[in-house]
């Protein structure tokens, strides 16, 4: 089941912007294949805002595009990467 984002310390922190929004809800869905629209829905941001943030995080090796189906893009975290490890352990300091 996809964890719906609650304010969290790391937010209240890093602040409550929508990248980082995008961010920790990739971090505490990232077995999924999520869409910038689902992505979206759950962070409670603007959709069009998520399809930009996607894409910029995909330009920087954050995520990557795992699949298309129809016209949609599913993207998922990219574990391999030295930032998104960083943040994985620091979101999991928080619980």
């Amino acid at each position: 089941m996809k964890t719906v984002l609650k304010k969290s310390e790391f937010s209240m922190i890093l602040g409550i912007s929508p990248e980082l929004k995008v961010i920790e809800y990739l971090i505490k869905n990232q077995e999924y294949d999520l869409t910038p629209t689902d992505i979206a829905k759950k962070a409670h941001i603007n959709r069009q805002r998520s399809y930009e943030i996607m894409e910029n995080l995909k330009q920087h090796n954050i995520v990557f595009q795992r699949r298309i189906i129809g016209k949609c893009k599913f993207y998922i975290l990219n574990k391999e990467n030295k930032v998104v490890k960083l943040l994985i352990k620091l979101i999991r300091i928080e619980k």
